[in-house]
């Protein structure tokens, strides 16, 4: 059965190329006769197998127009996967169980529906949840059977992806304005296109990697899924068994190589459990499902627009450059906003209004300006404090330059200090939330954090402030009693102590017990707590010689 349906493959492939050559380049590669006795063996072996691909030249396509996509609801949720670049949480998942390895590749998740050997219905991903009905656009894809031998109910979804000479050929065919920034986008558009036709062009191909649902069959491990898919003619994701027989990371080294002479985009490898019983007993939580995981060769860029950098005062007096850009969805989340750390990492950019820059979240977190494509360097340091309007300094912190507010009087460093004081880690006085915090700096409520207990004062001034109130003031001086009572180790954070974390507090409170010991101690003593390394030491004995009060 497998060598027919191979045979299928390359007789459509065979006679697809003689005809492109024939119509497109006046060009004969075999004679009439050739074509029809292989035209006549494909349609017995379509009829012997029971397998019909949507490129075969039995079937005349007919394009369909639609004047909208309707909604399809997945009945079987298709929630992205957790995802991790680590190697040591990848053992983890895998532990002593058997795994398939298989290629992620980077394009768009669709389902796809059989019923009596006839394809029902294709749809997109979407949210997870609710896609949208494209079997107009999946007919034409290039790879997939539009009849196969099985006559039971059968649901998969799998990757709609276009080759890289298919897209760099269409892409070339744009004018500039119109070229797609990387082929993911390409075959998104081109999935959800109303006219099949302009889909039919576009070359997609789909590549099976998950069975959910075969009517009256049943399977022991993921492995006999796919080898049950490709026997219906279906093209499967590549993929490997792993059973910790060899060392993981060169496993991945070997295939992340191998990903790249693949002819279309992969981003990453799937790590699913080969065993269905023990992978279905696992569950899913509320955002992806625990049988399988996603491992990222790499953080994936996305193409933005720079619109400026806002210099953000802190508590220290340090100016911290963060880009703003135009919003971009990135791994769920919209961002618009990204630290530049410091001058150097700055200027590096060539930061101007409107460059085209690539953004990414590290590790699936935080965001980072990665790139800056157009480097039109308009933007300059600036010499003045964005808050105070006091002159700037630059310093050496580390290996790296920063710039920094030398105005002990700068209302940004009250604002911050107070802020950080108030948090929930530190004080956790509700209701002094920043924007309160800085309407009461302005007003000159607050200077500094002894401040905060003097509030009372101001009752019938703060009662009268918009979005504040009688309620809201008894709320927050009721908070702030409260914090009288904290824990030392609160406090200590609360103090703003530089590269002082709650967990460093607390090795100070084990270790003194009291504030009055913590803030008399030397160095040698400070040296002598194991976590707490020099530079931290030193920051901290430093804080309470200067802060004796």
């Amino acid at each position: 059965m497998e060598d027919k349906t191979q045979r299928v493959k390359e007789l459509i492939k065979e006679l697809n190329q003689a005809s492109d050559k024939y119509y497109n380049s006046d060009e004969t590669v075999m004679t009439d006769k050739e074509w029809d006795d292989k035209f006549d063996k494909l349609k017995q072996l379509e009829q012997d197998t029971g397998i019909i691909l949507s490129n075969s030249p039995t079937q005349k396509v007919g394009y369909e127009v639609k004047s909208k996509l309707d909604k399809v609801v997945h009945n079987i949720p298709l929630k992205s996967l957790g995802k991790t670049k680590s190697i040591g949480d990848l053992n983890k998942f895998i532990g002593s169980n058997e795994v398939i390895i298989m290629d992620k590749g980077d394009g768009l998740t669709c389902e796809l529906i059989y019923e009596n050997g006839q394809l029902l219905q294709g749809s997109t991903r979407g949210n997870g949840e609710i896609g949208e009905d494209i079997t107009h656009n999946v007919k034409t894809f290039k790879n997939i059977p539009l009849q196969i031998d099985f006559k039971g109910y059968l649901k998969l979804s799998g990757e709609s992806v276009i080759l890289d000479e298919d897209f760099e050929l269409i892409n070339s065919k744009l004018d500039d304005e119109d070229k797609y920034s990387n082929s993911r986008n390409l075959v998104a558009g081109s999935v959800r296109q109303l006219d099949s036709n302009i889909c039919d062009k576009r070359n997609v191909k789909f590549y099976a990697f998950s069975l959910l649902e075969c009517e009256g069959v049943d399977f022991i491990t993921k492995e006999e899924q796919l080898e049950f898919l490709s026997r219906l003619g279906f093209e499967t994701i590549e993929y490997i068994k792993y059973n910790n027989s060899e060392d993981l990371e060169q496993v991945i080294s070997k295939m992340q190589k191998s990903a790249y002479e693949k002819g279309f985009p992969i981003d990453g490898l799937v790590f699913a459990y080969n065993n269905i019983e023990y992978a279905n007993l696992l569950g899913d939580t509320l955002h992806h499902p625990l049988h399988s995981i996603a491992y990222k060769f790499y953080d994936e860029e996305y193409e933005t627009q720079y619109i400026t950098t806002e210099w953000q005062v802190s508590r220290t007096g340090m100016i911290n450059p963060v880009a703003r850009f135009k919003p971009v969805e990135i791994e769920g989340s919209v961002v618009e906003r990204a630290t530049l750390h410091n001058l150097d990492y700055f200027e590096d950019l060539k930061l101007g209004q409107g460059d085209t820059i690539k953004v990414i979240k590290a590790n699936q977190v935080i965001p980072k300006v990665m790139s800056n494509d157009t480097m039109s360097n308009t933007e300059i340091i600036p010499t003045e404090c964005p808050v105070c309007g006091g002159k700037t300094e630059e310093k050496l912190l580390k290996t790296a330059r920063v710039l920094i507010c030398n105005n002990p009087e700068c209302s940004a460093k009250h604002i911050s200090r107070i802020t950080h004081y108030c948090s929930r880690n530190a004080m956790n006085i509700d209701g002094l939330s920043e924007k309160t915090i800085e309407k009461f700096v302005n007003l000159g409520y607050l200077k500094d954090i002894d401040d905060i207990y003097k509030l009372e004062q101001y009752k019938e001034e703060i009662i009268n402030i918009d979005g504040l109130g009688t309620k809201s003031y008894n709320n927050m001086i009721e908070a702030i009693e409260k914090s009288k009572y904290c824990k030392l180790e609160n406090f200590i954070f609360a103090l703003g102590v530089p590269n002082v974390g709650l967990g460093t507090a607390k090795l100070l409170v084990k270790q003194f017990k009291s504030i009055d010991k913590i803030m008399n101690c030397n160095l040698t003593e400070i040296y002598g707590i194991e976590g707490i390394g020099d530079v931290v030491g030193s920051e901290i004995y430093n804080y309470f010689i200067i802060n004796t009060d």
